[in-house]
């Protein structure tokens, strides 16, 4: 293996990478490849390296799962992947080290949260009775709960002004002053509160020029929620029959997938439930797991909440933790074009034989787009 250490590298972000992974047990020394002070890299913590930084590092935001966008491994070397910076020629010094390839990787598609569900919902459009049963199937697998007399819920107001430290400030808002959200819409309106401050606090996006107000309530009656973040998938084959990949999705996703969050919000309020609980999309980025508490309608007026006290609220530390990954490969796509392509697959009829000719041509032609690279970087 060719010698490397922490000072090989140009590019910022691999070279964090690579001091906060090496053994630094012993001193750093004189690299015989770039003639630096550095610490040794093995095999091992370069191609921890390639997985940090590569694979982990280019998962997109809001995908809901664990979908990278590169992939390495023994068999791809030397890789076909280009960034057009000083990005390369790390790149370069690690593969050529190691042996390993890295290239562009299509994940299973149950990583995107691409269930079988989610197909038939989505993209299937199934409708009545069998998108009933779907639904169906969905809630009756996730983990009936409930929250006791007694037990606390935090809810938190942001704002240019202190609101009046009454119940009814702290309930659902009147419809004429929401926005369809996640889960709430116009037929179906959402309490959003937690069992923890801080995932309020992330949940409300709440700045430091934000007046910040907590009201802490009390469960006063036994309310039967659904845990969404609690699946049973003993019925499940494989991964594409998950429920609790979908509901992931559902939860971290953008805003692409609000439909379908108030469509599930709206049948689990049918089947009785006083609401539901819900991973925190900020989980995805915290240490522990974070979790919201949804109730539908105004539980606070139809005095299944009581309001125990009210506190201002001060931010008095932020801080971050973050890891690194490459900005993005030359691969620029020629969009008009690839909108023109599936235009014309749209419009063809491929149950008709005659049409197998052109059918293969648009692929090819698909397959040129995709291969095709810019040269200037992104």
């Amino acid at each position: 293996m060719n010698e490397l250490c922490t000072s090989c590298f140009e590019n910022h972000g691999i070279k964090e990478t690579a001091l906060s992974i090496v053994n630094k047990r012993n001193n750093e020394v004189i690299c015989g490849s770039c003639s630096k002070y550095g610490y040794s890299l093995s095999e091992k913590e370069l191609l921890e390296i390639m997985n940090q930084f590569f694979v982990t590092g280019s998962i997109p935001p809001e995908i809901g799962g664990p979908a990278p966008i590169f992939q390495f491994n023994e068999y791809q070397y030397p890789g076909d992947v280009e960034f057009l910076t000083e990005l390369d020629k790390d790149l370069k010094k690690i593969t050529n080290a190691t042996k390993v390839g890295l290239f562009h990787y299509g994940p299973p598609l149950w990583r995107l949260g691409y269930t079988e569900h989610y197909q038939s919902l989505v993209f299937d459009k199934v409708q009545d009775k069998k998108r009933d049963n779907i639904w169906q199937d969905i809630i009756s697998r996730c983990t009936e709960e409930t929250l006791d007399v007694g037990e606390c819920i935090y809810r938190v107001r942001t704002g240019e002004k202190l609101p009046p430290a009454n119940p009814s400030e702290f309930d659902t808002p009147p419809l004429e002053y929401t926005k369809n959200g996640r889960f709430n819409s116009e037929t179906t309106q959402i309490f959003y509160g937690a069992g923890d401050i801080e995932t309020c606090l992330h949940e409300t996006r709440a700045s430091l020029s934000d007046y910040i107000m907590l009201a802490k309530f009390s469960v006063a009656k036994p309310l039967k929620v659904l845990n969404l973040s609690r699946t049973n998938e003993s019925d499940a084959s494989n991964e594409f029959e998950r429920i609790d990949r979908m509901l992931q999705k559902l939860a971290y996703g953008g805003k692409d997938e609000y439909s379908l969050c108030q469509e599930l919000s709206r049948e689990i309020a049918l089947r009785g439930y006083d609401g539901f609980i819900t991973n925190s999309y900020f989980g995805q980025a915290h240490k522990r797991q974070l979790f919201n508490i949804s109730l539908f309608g105004y539980p606070v007026a139809k005095e299944k909440l009581k309001l125990i006290s009210t506190n201002r609220l001060k931010i008095t530390s932020i801080a971050y933790e973050y890891s690194y990954g490459p900005v993005n490969d030359n691969h620029i796509l020629d969009k008009p074009r690839l909108k023109a392509l599936s235009e014309k697959m749209l419009n063809l009829e491929l149950d008709n034989e005659d049409n197998f000719d052109e059918i293969n041509q648009l692929i090819d032609e698909l397959k040129t787009l995709l291969e095709c690279r810019s040269n200037e970087p992104i």
